[in-house]
């Protein structure tokens, strides 16, 4: 291997059941083209899932290889190196403020927290996963039955009446893009509370996800760092350094 490449960041690309990458996946790989036309030389390179030389040492490896995927992709590639699995955000401490959700929130070590919460608040509560990105699907307290015993819980007043839904892709406080992931019409967040935002999350790289509601005000619904997103459409070489910004603080922070 050339010098150049062992100091190129490796992408190490899911691929789906045709072994080709999705097309979240495939976007990376086009960013790694489109940047070493840019740049004139080869800052990032790509190895698609199965194809990683098993001579890498294991310290160069966890450095310089970004495991491109699903969430159950980067967690197994976490567990083959013995490190610990991702963690969720949804809502940080610093944006766990009336001003940005407009609605109450909890964070629960276990389901045998919910019924005092649901008695008091007398609703349907919005139920995710407190540490383990994606254990189970976004439920509701109504199907309290099918919650999983003894992980930490996000619970979340419902949003009334939403318009649009965005997800801003933020990179060391700066917005790099915004895109829409549901509309029900094509109203777009207000700038300055999304900046706003992007200014105060403690994330290097990371997506903060927002509603606009039918009074015109804009809310946040969640923020993710910047593993295993959808991109809804985001691209180019900027997905690099944000995929770059996001490992490199996954990994120092273990």
């Amino acid at each position: 291997m050339s010098n150049q490449l062992c100091k190129a960041k490796r992408l190490y690309i899911q691929a789906g059941d045709d072994c080709f990458p999705s097309p979240d996946t495939a976007a990376f790989v086009e960013a790694v083209k489109q940047d070493t036309w840019e740049a004139g030389e080869e800052r990032y390179m790509y190895v698609i899932e199965g194809n990683l030389p098993s001579s890498i040492d294991k310290e160069e490896l966890l450095l310089n290889t970004i495991p491109i995927g699903s969430i159950e992709f980067v967690q197994n590639f976490l567990k083959q190196n013995s490190l610990p699995p991702l963690k969720a955000v949804n809502v940080p401490p610093e944006l766990n403020d009336v001003r940005f959700l407009s609605r109450k929130v909890w964070n629960l070590d276990s389901k045998n927290e919910l019924p005092v919460i649901v008695e008091k608040y007398s609703g349907n509560l919005v139920v995710k996963p407190g540490q383990t990105p994606k254990l189970f699907d976004t439920t509701t307290t109504r199907y309290l039955h099918e919650i999983p015993d003894g992980e930490p819980l996000f619970i979340s007043e419902f949003l009334p009446d939403i318009q649009a839904e965005w997800r801003a892709f933020v990179l060391q406080g700066r917005i790099r893009s915004i895109r829409p992931y549901m509309l029900r019409r094509w109203v777009c967040p207000d700038r300055a509370m999304v900046e706003e935002m992007a200014k105060l999350v403690f994330l290097p790289s990371c997506t903060i996800d927002v509603a606009v509601l039918s009074n015109g005000q804009t809310v946040l619904i969640e923020v993710h760092p910047f593993i295993s997103c959808g991109l809804y459409g985001f691209e180019g070489p900027d997905l690099l350094r944000m995929a770059s910004a996001a490992w490199n603080y996954q990994i120092q922070s273990m």
